[in-house]
């Protein structure tokens, strides 16, 4: 996928109404917007996130991102420092930017 999916489209693909807020369809939906970013970046790239409303601070290497239906997204990060971030959000609250980060500077620490 290599542009947002459009609503006539989205609500095509709902099968079971009750199921569209589920947090495993916006994780399916991140998911592939990560996958498809990564797949654009040189192999000395890494994909970051810079998550709004965590002021100076927020920016993060990506790791992996998880869901808890029915409305949780879970971001597995690190923070420039090398230390273990995980940022929880509410689905109807998920606002971030992928970003490039270099990934020789975000090797394991």
């Amino acid at each position: 996928m290599d542009r947002l999916t459009g609503h006539d489209e989205h609500e095509s693909n709902i099968a079971d109404e009750d199921k569209f807020h589920l947090a495993r369809r916006y994780y399916n939906l991140l998911q592939s917007r990560i996958d498809n970013f990564k797949n654009t970046l040189p192999s000395d790239k890494c994909v970051g996130v810079r998550v709004s409303g965590f002021g100076d601070n927020s920016l993060f290497k990506l790791e992996e991102i998880h869901y808890a239906d029915p409305s949780l997204i879970a971001l597995s990060c690190k923070s420039i420092d090398g230390l273990p971030v995980e940022i929880i959000q509410e689905v109807s609250h998920i606002n971030l930017a992928l970003v490039v980060l270099d990934a020789a500077s975000h090797e394991a620490r």
